[in-house]
């Protein structure tokens, strides 16, 4: 393997001694972490180690490389388009600290992969730079080729390990590149007919767990492998075990656990969880990412199933859950809104709001967390596609609970935001 920890961390003129500076447009360009610059300076020849790891990746993706890989002063690295020519542009000192902090060189061909991803997948032609949605695409394209490359689940996650788990106008946060990482992963070993055994010694090593969905019980029926892979199925109790979902995905030394949801053999939702405790306490908290853009809070453990209040029922017998909601009244810029919020004892909010002005047609869906008990994170959907992030901080008015902040739209506008319940 290309080995990145020989990088050397001088600059690239005293290096190469020669060097282009170029003016970038940042709607042409994708940025590993953060946004691009406006003039970049890279190295035009000298002994390009990044070049053939790329050469390495498009081998694996069956292409022939048709980028300018070279060393710049990028804060990180980048995929770029200079007049007809695509580049793929890294630092080659934080290079070589992050393939030493994470302790593989599979960091560096991480990074690569998921800059090839931009321009194969044409995200620097959209006119859009970095988007969330985009990045998720590549970094998806990046544990695909990893894991056809030789690397494991856990070398092609390390890298992205080290990123904040904060989402951005540009780039989302951790734990969704974390499962767009293993979706491509996982993709990768069920096309190259890597499953599980079905035989009756596999089949002993499943458990049952209890736990929800949203506000469902569900019944989960799960096995741990070999190299950390997951394997198993779950269902409704109230809908029957006719309608079963299956479950395919690994699990990580730190307690990290990624599963992908398939129902008729079609992926219909991403999940990421962490365990909490040990031994007979052990249990899993996370969130489900469904296909559609709707997203869960999602728990399960072992023993008997945690005993729930009767569920009132409307006429028709659906739960009539109104009273795990708050609804409140607030404003988004000059608009007067309503809103339908959730908060889970551990800080997990989901919901929507809508502008009475205009009618609840068109509802806005949000999801989102609450830290240090005053700072409220949300963000907002319109449909699948994220559209705003928004800041809070609570304060207290009275007997009133009151959230005022910033919403941050990724087309750049800002609004004042605030609501109370």
């Amino acid at each position: 393997m290309t080995k990145f920890a020989l990088f050397i961390p001088l600059s690239i003129a005293a290096l190469f001694g020669a060097e282009t500076l170029i003016r970038v447009d940042a709607s042409r360009g994708c940025a590993f972490i953060g946004e691009l610059q406006e003039e970049i300076r890279y190295n035009q020849n000298g002994n390009n180690v990044g070049a053939l790891a790329v050469s390495r990746i498009m081998a694996h993706s069956g292409l022939k490389p048709n980028f300018r890989v070279a060393a710049a002063d990028v804060p990180n690295a980048c995929a770029v388009i200079e007049g007809n020519e695509r580049l793929i542009l890294y630092n080659e000192a934080w290079m070589r600290e992050l393939t030493e902090s994470t302790q593989t060189d599979w960091s560096a061909y991480a990074i690569l992969a998921h800059e090839v991803g931009h321009h194969l997948q044409g995200h620097t032609l959209t006119n859009e730079g970095s988007r969330p949605h985009l990045e998720l695409e590549s970094d998806t394209y990046t544990g695909f080729v990893l894991k056809n490359m030789g690397a494991s689940l856990a070398e092609s996650l390390a890298v992205f390990q080290t990123l904040p788990d904060v989402e951005t106008a540009t780039h989302p946060a951790r734990s969704r590149r974390l499962v767009a990482v293993t979706e491509g992963w996982n993709r990768a070993q069920r096309l190259a007919g890597e499953h599980e055994q079905t035989t009756p010694a596999a089949r002993q090593s499943f458990s049952q767990f209890h736990g929800r969905v949203g506000r469902l019980e569900a019944i989960f029926s799960l096995a741990w492998h070999d190299q950390g892979s997951v394997s198993g199925s779950y269902y409704y109790p109230a809908w029957g075990k006719e309608k079963t979902y299956h479950l395919i995905g690994s699990t990580q030394p730190d307690g990290q656990l990624y599963l992908e949801e398939f129902y008729q053999s079609k992926i219909t939702a991403r999940c990421h969880l962490t365990q909490r405790g040990e031994g007979a306490n052990r249990r899993w908290e996370g969130t489900m990412y469904n296909t559609d853009g709707r997203i869960f809070p999602m728990s399960f453990s072992s023993g008997a199933p945690a005993r729930q209040p009767a569920a009132r029922t409307n006429g028709q017998g659906e739960q009539n859950a109104k009273s795990a909601i708050s609804h409140g009244q607030g404003f988004v810029g000059k608009l007067d809104a309503s809103f339908s919020l959730t908060i889970d004892e551990a800080g997990k909010v989901s919901g929507s709001y809508y502008y009475p002005a205009r009618g609840r047609e068109k509802t806005y869906r949000l999801d989102g967390e609450i830290s240090s008990g005053n700072l409220m994170i949300l963000r907002e959907y319109t449909g699948s596609e994220l559209s705003a992030i928004c800041e809070l901080s609570k304060v207290r008015q009275g007997s009133q609970e009151v959230w005022r902040g910033t919403m941050k739209n990724l087309d750049g506008r800002q609004f004042q935001m605030g609501f109370s319940f």
